[in-house]
């Protein structure tokens, strides 16, 4: 009986590479190292069932593979809300300014939050499909073939037809050993890749009531020093549950205590918006180079979509997907999509 194709990681990439082999009768299953699917796709929900997004958020008009996927697993689309003045800050204490924000093409979330479309794929694969704490340390071939996989934490040796390794290039190189070695120039690429959300920290502020929409604000805001550096709307489509969202400068509150966070954000709010920003039902910071593991400081998209990163390897058994590998759109949720459909295609083309 032929081994089974192992895919390594269950984020975005790594379900619509088991989803679409899952459709092609082929048998497949997902090793993730965390305790959860998604990767960085993360939508929290607050103390009032607010959806609040701490990873990927947005879809863009030219996400069209990524918009396809969205329809066929029958979720819905609805427009950032961008209605009202929009704030900008120069600096810290400076006092807000309100602007127009410019009538660009709109840009969409999910209905019920991102994870929805994680959550839809992970319906449409076998129950079991996914083994959860299950970390890789090694991959190597094997004489009859296959590739064998040793997972972290004991001698347990999984075999494979197979192998798409989904983690960012950084991740994979550092942290899994491969036998025989991949070369020097694949390595070199890899570990120089800049890993999407690496750099990141999110905010995610829920209330009882959209008060910015009531005094005509879109919620958004922007800042050059932070902390909160980029902050938009965050309600549902249905107007019944009320947040906002964005970025964090981390150069800013890293090494700080959360409350000490949290003190420097609640000051930035209360001048930008007033007391109303303050009576808020929860907050929530997250902080990805954490659960990445990850070097920072590399050159936003740098190497993303490099072809050393699109090619396959031991003759058509090794594959690296992940958004990082994409080209066009690297380091977006439409790059986790094209990547992973690129290597299904080849896949199935060498096997």
């Amino acid at each position: 009986m032929a081994a089974p194709i192992l895919i390594i990681g269950a984020g975005l990439s790594g379900l619509v590479a088991a989803y679409r082999l899952h459709q092609q009768g082929r048998e497949v299953r997902i090793l993730e190292a965390r305790d959860r699917a998604g990767g960085r796709i993360q939508t929290l929900r607050g103390k009032r069932d607010t959806p609040m997004e701490l990873g990927a958020t947005w879809i863009h008009p030219p996400h069209l593979r990524l918009r396809s996927l969205v329809d066929e697993l029958g979720l819905e689309l609805f427009p950032q809300y961008m209605a009202g003045a929009a704030l900008y800050q120069a600096a810290m204490n400076h006092p807000p300014q309100t602007f127009e924000m410019p009538g660009d093409e709109p840009f969409f979330r999910v209905v019920g939050g991102t994870q929805r479309i994680t959550d839809a794929l992970l319906e449409r694969l076998p129950e079991g499909c996914v083994h959860y704490g299950a970390r890789v340390s090694e991959l190597r071939t094997g004489a009859d073939g296959d590739v064998e996989l040793q997972l972290s934490g004991g001698d347990h040796v999984l075999k494979a037809s197979q192998v798409v390794v989904t983690l960012p290039p950084q991740r994979w190189a550092g942290d899994v050993r491969f036998s025989p070695p991949l070369s020097d120039a694949l390595i070199e690429v890899a570990t120089a890749t800049h890993t999407w959300m690496a750099d990141s920290m999110k905010c995610a502020v829920e209330y009882e009531r959209p008060w910015w929409r009531e005094r005509g604000l879109s919620g958004a805001l922007f800042s050059q020093q932070g902390p909160l550096i980029e902050f938009m709307d965050q309600c549902d489509f249905e107007n019944q549950k009320f947040a906002l969202c964005g970025f964090v400068n981390r150069g800013l509150i890293d090494g700080l205590e959360r409350e000490q966070q949290i003190a420097l954000i609640d000051a930035q709010l209360k001048q930008a918006f007033g007391s109303d920003a303050l009576d808020y039902v929860g907050i929530e910071l997250k902080a990805w180079q954490g659960e990445l593991g990850v070097n920072e400081g590399l050159v936003p998209h740098q190497f993303n979509g490099h072809p050393e990163l699109q090619r396959g390897y031991w003759g058509g058994r090794l594959y690296f997907a992940g958004t990082e590998t994409a080209h066009p759109h690297g380091g977006f949720m439409e790059g986790a999509v094209i990547a992973a459909e690129r290597v299904v295609a080849e896949l199935v083309f060498d096997s």
